[in-house]
């Protein structure tokens, strides 16, 4: 369990998604850690990362707003019959819940909902390059090596996500009603 209701990840979402000076501070520091191009030196993946055609820079792309938003990332690496890496796969990380000592990872996309949850959890072993008869694994990175779950960097700023957030419906609500909750007008 991440948070109250399993749901941290999800809070930490949406204030990404509604706060907008959060998320252009994110949005740019990922495009920023992209660069012009990103390269990946594992054979065979130069040029797309896996059979959906994705590339190596949109991979690094979503790690980094996944890092910058949760304080986490996690990619599925899948081998192939030798032991090589054949793919990786980006895996958001607001649908990951970990084991306390970081082995085992569990993937639902079904944390966030309330209501009709269902058993679809897929289990993961951690990334070992040595382990080349696991199949499918998970790199897991967190910026605090000591908890089960990170703390994004702008935790001490949640506050103030909250009140931005806040004031922003506020004014459109007002917008929209054409009434500004300040002001009354008292007739004799």
């Amino acid at each position: 369990s991440w948070g109250n209701d399993n749901a941290y990840p999800q809070y930490l979402y949406n204030l990404f998604n509604d706060v907008s000076t959060l998320k252009t501070i994110i949005m740019g520091t990922a495009d920023y850690v992209c660069g012009n191009n990103v390269k990946c030196l594992v054979e065979g993946l130069e040029k797309e990362i896996n059979k959906k055609g994705d590339t190596a820079r949109e991979l690094v792309g979503l790690c980094a707003r996944d890092y910058l938003i949760y304080g986490g990332f996690c990619i599925q690496v899948i081998r192939n019959r030798v032991g090589g890496i054949a793919e990786l796969y980006y895996l958001d990380f607001r649908n990951i819940r970990a084991s306390k000592k970081r082995d085992l990872f569990y993937y639902s996309e079904e944390y966030g909902k309330k209501y009709a949850r269902t058993n679809k959890t897929i289990v993961y072993h951690k990334f070992v390059p040595e382990a080349t008869d696991v199949a499918t694994s998970v790199i897991y990175v967190t910026n605090d090596k000591s908890k089960t779950y990170p703390t994004p960097r702008y935790s001490g700023a949640l506050k103030a996500c909250e009140i931005e957030r806040l004031i922003d419906s506020y004014h459109l609500s007002s917008l929209e009603n054409g009434i500004e909750g300040c002001y009354i007008i008292d007739y004799n």
